[in-house]
């Protein structure tokens, strides 16, 4: 074989590689690119829960999704969450929130802070707080939807119900606590020996308060679907949680008040 030939057999490899290299690195940015549209974005509600949307799906600063009022989690929406907490755990010294309820807050709230801390300069945090007013922040309205309004967080979900869960279901009330359906049938299944032990059907069933946190909500906003109910007495309910990374496999007990009949008592 002539040299010429080698030489051309060469250029025609060397063509090729640097062809091969080309689609490589065109087939690493098409991905990254893909990556970059799907990317997800948190909302969050005035109850501490968080979702994440698409881009595509994350079109406005406030979304109404199945009854529940959802913000768009930035810096200024964090810092006025941080003061709730904050109000939450001194309406737990002065005696107007449970710990089982200040536990609940504070577990929805870890997550949110980690995204905080992971997504958001902390120089930014820092100059919001200090100008950070919090009469004059407007929190997500607490909205019902429209059937238009609902709207699916992936692509196989579907929304259980055009109605949310509300008790009482008149009246003005700031927040509402976004219930799952399987929780309602836990305190149904209850709710008759805890009222015949002296707890109102409120202080079972109550979502809705004036407040992120205090002794307007029931012990249906504090159970997760995967809760036992252990034991029922006049001032406490015993529960057997399962969630949360620290707790055992056989689940830890978290007690639920009877704040009606400690005030009944401490009036005597």
């Amino acid at each position: 074989m002539s040299l010429n030939v080698l030489n051309m057999a060469c250029n025609v490899l060397n063509i090729n590689g640097f062809f091969n290299n080309f689609r490589m690195m065109a087939i690493q940015q098409q991905t990254l690119f893909q990556q970059e549209l799907v990317q997800t974005i948190p909302y969050v509600s005035t109850d501490l829960r968080m979702i994440e949307l698409s881009t595509r799906q994350a079109r406005q600063q406030d979304m109404v999704i199945n009854g529940i009022s959802y913000r768009r989690l930035d810096a200024k929406y964090f810092v006025w969450i941080e003061g709730r907490m904050k109000l939450a755990q001194n309406a737990v010294h002065n005696g107007r929130l449970t710990e089982v309820a200040l536990h609940s807050l504070t577990t929805r709230f870890e997550p949110i802070k980690d995204w905080v801390a992971e997504n958001i300069d902390s120089r930014n945090l820092v100059a919001v707080r200090k100008l950070f007013e919090n009469t004059n922040y407007s929190p997500p309205p607490a909205a019902l939807p429209k059937p238009k309004e609902i709207l699916k967080t992936n692509e196989d979900s579907k929304p259980e119900s055009a109605q949310p869960y509300l008790y009482p279901t008149t009246g003005h009330w700031e927040y509402t606590v976004s219930i799952d359906p399987n929780v309602v049938k836990i305190i149904d299944s209850i709710c008759d020996e805890a009222i015949s032990k002296g707890w109102s059907e409120a202080s079972l069933y109550q979502n809705r308060g004036h407040f992120i946190a205090g002794k307007w909500y029931g012990l249906i906003c504090i159970l997760d679907k995967t809760d036992r109910i252990e034991r029922i007495d006049e001032d406490i309910i015993y529960i057997r949680t399962f969630k949360g990374s620290a707790v055992p496999p056989e689940g830890e007990i978290v007690k639920f008040p009877n704040l009606e009949y400690e005030e009944r008592h401490a009036s005597r």
